[in-house]
């Protein structure tokens, strides 16, 4: 999939990065959901950055997660080396590396303190007396 975006020699290297068995299930995805020629272009470089910054930091493809995209983003900006969607294609990393499960999926922390349960008791009524949609609680 990668010959469709690169030349050989490209498509190569990105495979060899930290997640180079996940490289072309990554392109295949992103083709699925549309985007266009270049954009994929684009999104398969930031991989190959994130890549590189992981493995400068000495992190491995589990230590991926927002936190992770976040400090990615925002070494890639003090670089002054920020691209448009770099942390946005970090993050859509990570949701399909948890998809096809080489990522664990979190667990929800259920808040039972006081001012948890007053937030919770809040959304309930948010949603039911005030028709509130779930997107903008």
């Amino acid at each position: 999939m990668l010959e469709k975006f690169f030349i050989p020699e490209t498509a190569e290297r990105l495979r060899s990065c930290l997640f180079g068995a996940q490289v072309d299930a990554f392109c295949a995805s992103l083709t699925g959901l549309g985007y266009a020629h270049r954009t994929i272009e684009e999104k398969l470089r930031t991989v190959e950055r994130l890549s590189r910054w992981m493995v400068a930091k000495h992190l491995t493809i589990g230590a991926l997660d927002e936190h992770c995209a976040r400090e990615f983003s925002n070494a890639e900006r003090r670089a002054a080396r920020e691209r448009r969607g770099g942390r946005a294609t970090a993050l859509q990393l990570v949701a399909q590396l948890r998809e096809v499960e080489v990522l664990p999926t979190p667990e929800l922390v259920c808040d039972s303190s006081p001012t948890g349960t007053l937030l919770g008791c809040y959304e309930v009524y948010l949603r039911s007396e005030r028709a509130v949609v779930e997107t903008t609680i």
